[in-house]
């Protein structure tokens, strides 16, 4: 037997060509994220950790195929060339590395990757094949240049951190701990804090009565990011950068940056990794910042094979019918923006936890993003069947609201056991709502009626902020960061803009920044149904009424208090000289025909 053919036969250097591929997937994978993200300045949709997780998941997934092959090798050598193995592992890693350019088709790629196969087979022929060594040189020092990898990314971040803490300014004479916790797709109505029938959120109407509870709080926009850089800045979403596949930039100043010049300890934990992680530009201020799990499940899917619709298919897939259908479709498209460890309320309430315990005498904010009642609804445990059999989207809805407000109970309980929570500033609000089938329409960033826009506000402050008061004046989530500034130090100057909601319940004629919403489809790949098919939409609230501009210029006006699912458009029958409808059209812009 030559040693050509007696190294495609033996299990362990079988293993070997697996481990090497892998690298070599794993280094290209790492380098064409590396060059979207610090050349292209595009959206990478994975974890800072990518570093070393996609080479070790992509070690995982070549090894999980190397077992079988190495069995067969021991049992019949004959039925396993070395030349097979070498091209089945080269084209599998070149295969992972061509799946990253989305604008390739996959079968191209997949043709690409069997030439490259055939070539590396070829090679793996010659007689003086470099494979068997080079595979057998490589593992040791990939495995140390790893581990070293992953320990020095969170060592280097955990010195990062210490040493922002050591150089904050002091912070003011009993400046409190500011918690701005900001729920990811949550609608006021379906909530019982708002009279909602289920019983979906009792915690947060505990700490509701214990503070102030706005009854029409009014998103700028209905998507994560640019609601979120409203929520960090001040600032409408229609004049911030943040888009589907555009940080939010640098040249606004966002709420973590003006609290760390207080002199407070900044620390985000968010589980929406699409919009919120790292690369969002919401990490800005933060010292630190927990996105993305570290985990089996996270390693494994920061691979492309694993980031396919077909795998996520097969893997949801409950019956052999579903995974035979899967098989005949074969979707090969690699989305890695909706392939991540998702992480649950639990985990993100930890993560705060343990941070919030560290010793320290400065103040801190902390920002918590919670990502449970965004769909794809899957609440644990006994929250799946707590309203219905968990059938239909409703119910898993309301499981996922409940889950949730068990979590920010035990969140606020423990904070309360610690002493601490009276001297925390604690904010609840949603980024936007959801649809649930209200005007045919499902899922947000599709629409600006009341579903997506009207979301809860709690402001619990003792001492500062009133406990049982509900302020029925509607108000823009723009003006939540200047609320924060303000009541975590009265006697500082306004540093970011808007109006302070604290007149909301000083002043019975308080009126607040413009209540604005914009949703733009400009640069979105695919526009889902509603009524952003037809355009740029703008919408703006006073009083009790609700005016909205589609793309085609048409108009909707409706009266969120009498009619809060918006069902009657009004547009028809209101004076075209009411003074409020006249100052609702002055406040958008014109777009399409009417």
């Amino acid at each position: 037997m030559t040693p050509a053919t007696d190294a495609g036969r033996s299990p362990l250097r079988i293993v070997r060509v697996a481990g090497l591929a892998a690298v070599f997937a794993g280094a290209g994978h790492v380098l064409m994220m590396g060059a979207k993200s610090l050349l292209l300045g595009q959206f990478i949709w994975s974890s800072r950790d990518v570093v070393w997780m996609a080479p070790v998941g992509y070690l995982l997934v070549f090894g999980a195929l190397a077992v079988p092959l190495a069995l067969l090798a021991a049992l019949r050598p004959r039925w396993v060339p070395q030349a097979a193995v070498v091209f089945l592992y080269a084209t599998a890693a070149a295969f992972s590395v061509a799946l990253l350019f989305p604008r390739i088709h996959p079968i191209a790629s997949l043709l690409v990757a069997i030439g490259i196969g055939v070539r590396s087979a070829q090679s793996a022929l010659d007689a003086g094949s470099g494979w068997p060594r080079l595979a057998r040189s490589a593992g040791g020092t990939v495995a140390a240049l790893l581990a070293l990898t992953a320990v020095g990314m969170r060592g280097m971040r955990a010195w990062r951190d210490d040493a922002a803490w050591r150089a904050l300014p002091a912070s003011a004479d009993g400046a409190p701990n500011v918690l701005y916790i900001i729920l990811d797709t949550v609608r006021a109505r379906n909530l019982s804090l708002y009279g909602y029938a289920r019983p979906t959120s009792p915690n947060m109407a505990r700490l509701a009565a214990e503070g102030v509870t706005f009854d029409y709080a009014f998103a700028t926009t209905s998507w994560t990011l640019p609601s979120h850089g409203s929520l960090m800045t001040g600032v409408d979403a229609k004049e911030l950068s943040a888009a589907w596949f555009v940080p939010l930039d640098d040249s606004t100043p966002v709420l973590a940056e003006r609290m760390a010049a207080r002199g407070y300890r900044t620390g985000g934990f968010v589980a929406n990794h699409v919009y919120t992680a790292w690369e969002s530009g919401l990490a800005r201020g933060f010292h630190t910042y927990e996105d993305y799990l570290v985990s089996l499940k996270q390693v494994l899917l920061s691979t492309s094979l694993l980031q396919t619709e077909l795998a996520s298919e097969l893997s949801a897939a409950r019956r052999w019918s579903g995974r035979m259908a899967a098989l005949r479709r074969l979707n090969l498209q690699v989305h890695p923006a909706f392939y991540s460890d998702r992480k649950p309320a639990e985990r993100v309430v930890d993560e705060f936890l343990a941070w919030e315990g560290l010793a320290s005498d400065q103040p801190y904010f902390a920002f918590l993003n919670f990502f449970d009642p965004h769909e794809p609804y899957e609440p644990p445990g006994r929250f799946r069947t707590m309203f219905g059999e968990g059938k239909t989207p409703e119910d898993l809805y309301d499981g996922s609201l409940a889950y949730l407000d068990q979590e920010l109970g035990r969140l606020a309980d423990t904070l309360r056991a610690r002493g601490t929570l009276d001297r925390t500033l604690v904010v609840i609000v949603a980024d936007h709502g959801e649809h649930l089938g209200d005007h045919g329409i499902w899922g947000h960033s599709n629409s600006l009626y009341e579903q997506l826009l009207r979301v809860p506000l709690i402001i619990r402050f003792p001492g500062r902020v009133p406990a049982g008061v509900r302020v029925r004046q509607p108000v823009s989530l723009r003006d939540l960061p200047v609320t924060l500034l303000s009541l975590a130090d009265s006697a500082a100057p306004p540093s970011l803009p808007g109006v302070s909601l604290t007149g909301a319940w000083q002043r019975s004629d308080f009126r607040g920044s413009d209540i604005l919403a914009e949703l733009r489809v400009a640069g979105r790949r695919k526009i889902p149904p509603g009524p952003s098919r037809f355009g740029d939409l703008h919408s703006a609230v006073r009083d009790s009424l609700h005016l909205i501009r589609n793309g085609d210029g048409s108009e909707e006006l409706y009266d969120v208090v009498r009619d809060g699912e918006e069902r009657t458009n009004l547009s028809a029958n209101r004076a075209a000289g009411d003074s409020v409808v006249t100052w609702l059209r002055s406040r958008l812009p014109a777009t399409g025909k009417k």
